[in-house]
């Protein structure tokens, strides 16, 4: 594929989407913990946080658009996710967690009323005695008309002496159906001799389910909703004209179905391709016209060198540069269709080990956006990057069927800032981009990207303190809470 130019053509913007000036800060909302791992919208006015306090327990925290906490729940389990399943809350643990093994093959489902936390069912919901651990796939419906699971058996024994050689082997695979009382309808998936690359499932409850061949080539499957069908409707082969991965494990997948397109579905594969270089491969699959179409893009590091020489952003008389790092570390971070707008997003991430434990270091973010049959309309940087103690921070990202809005962080000499940014998906220049006030947080306080709450008229944006001494690869942390109010609709 041709590269295109990337548009780093930003300059100083003056204006920005939230009035500071009303700013409001609530702090330490739950005590230590290991930080969000999902925010649910239970109506217009009321978020609920996912919180891992430890590997048994975790809270359920809901927050209005007041910033105000309505109920706090505690919940026994490794947290696995949360979502909005009709009118209430679903939550899903495994009973057991090991930093070597993962979670156990055993689930606990809750249902939970979004008014006051009160715990309305507590059952099981996935007990597996085979010997080889579980991989599950949650799938959500936006509105919360459906909660849909595919549960991989992997090649990898529960031993805690087994490595990692057949994590991609697939022995089984089962897809549960669960309905508002969690009891699920499950199907058995008749397996294709191949590795699965991928499941998601559409807006409409339809479940896609991708395999890499063994010749190299990949199959999709679709499974339609309310049918217990263990064949599915299989797609032609797509032959992307790989070449050979010898150890078959040196990739990732991710697939996300198209808001426009119901029969449509989208799938990524980010490889390596020698030891430093990596090539990125986004294929659309229509099963209407069992037609494909796929476009890549190598990342090289002189490619990204390239792609960072440019200052694109100015404020307060301070440069934010683009950085994207090395090949080597370069990966996908987020990818979505929105209004027949497709974004991904990419950075580098490298894990350094020094004498007071692991530092977390990711560079720029770097954004292509598509249109809906892959022609590349714009690529574009956001100037973040930042080496964290212990962890790291993702960049939060959000859609609508014009704009993406992105937080991430940005390390300035010893403070670290949080970079908005609003991207005109129609002419690919930032039409918004300011470092957010955080007056009361500490200057090495990072911002929580991924658990930012959005509400019609303000952003509620987590802010995390580390807590303790970091020894490992992960950290304890409080959570800040920091509101901005919106001066214009978005």
């Amino acid at each position: 594929m041709k590269k295109k130019l990337l548009n780093l053509c930003l300059f100083m913007l003056p204006f920005t989407v939230l009035a500071q000036k009303d700013s409001l800060l609530v702090k330490d909302i739950d005590g230590t913990g290991f930080g969000i791992k999902t925010v649910t919208s239970a109506n217009d006015h009321l978020k609920i946080l996912l919180i891992t306090k430890s590997e048994d327990k975790f809270d359920l925290l809901a927050v209005n658009d007041k910033m105000q906490i309505v109920w706090k729940t505690t919940l026994k389990g490794y947290a696995l996710t949360s979502a909005k399943l009709k009118d209430k809350i679903v939550a899903v643990s495994s009973t057991d967690y090991s930093k070597i093994k993962g979670p156990n093959n055993i689930y606990t489902g809750y249902l939970i009323d979004p008014a006051n936390g009160k715990v309305l069912i507590e059952k099981e919901i996935l007990h597996d005695q085979n010997d080889f651990r579980d991989k599950s796939e949650f799938m959500i419906s936006p509105k919360g008309d459906f909660f849909k699971m595919a549960v991989q058996e992997s090649g990898v024994a529960t031993s805690i002496f087994a490595g990692a050689k057949n994590e991609k082997v697939t022995k089984a695979l089962t897809l549960f159906d669960f309905n508002d009382r969690l009891e699920a309808t499950t199907t058995k998936i008749d397996l294709v001799d191949s590795q699965l690359g991928g499941v998601t499932g559409s807006n409409n409850g339809d479940v896609f389910v991708c395999w890499y061949k063994s010749n190299n080539t990949l199959q999709m499957v679709k499974y339609p909703a309310g049918k217990a069908d263990t064949k599915g409707i299989v797609g032609k082969e797509i032959d992307l004209a790989l070449s050979e991965d010898k150890d078959g494990t040196d990739y990732a997948f991710n697939m996300f179905p198209s808001s426009a397109e119901p029969n449509a579905v989208f799938f990524t594969l980010f490889r390596r391709v020698t030891r430093k270089d990596k090539q990125f491969t986004i294929v659309k699959y229509d099963f209407k016209t069992s037609q494909y179409k796929f476009v890549q893009e190598e990342f090289t590091n002189d490619a990204l060198k390239e792609l960072d020489k440019s200052t694109i952003f100015d404020a307060s008389n301070k440069n934010g540069k683009i950085d994207l790092g090395y090949a080597d570390g370069f990966e996908e971070r987020f990818a979505k269709e929105k209004g027949g707008n497709i974004a991904v997003t990419f950075s580098g991430i490298t894990l350094e080990r020094g004498s007071m434990g692991y530092w977390v270091v990711e560079g720029s973010l770097l954004i292509n956006v598509y249109d809906g049959n892959l022609n590349l309309k714009s690529q574009v940087a956001l100037p973040s990057g930042y080496s964290g103690a212990g962890m790291g921070f993702p960049t939060g990202v959000r859609m609508d069927d014009k704009y993406l809005y992105a937080l991430a962080n940005q390390e300035i000499g010893s403070h670290m800032v949080t970079v908005f940014g609003k991207l005109n998906m129609v002419t690919g220049k930032w039409e918004k981009m300011d470092w957010l006030n955080k007056e009361g947080i500490g200057k090495t306080h990072a911002s929580d990207g991924t658990g930012a709450m959005q509400f019609p008229n303000c952003l509620i944006l987590p802010y995390l303190e580390p807590s303790g001494i970091q020894m490992g690869p992960t950290l304890k942390v409080t959570i800040d809470l920091y509101k901005y109010q919106y001066t214009d609709s978005k």
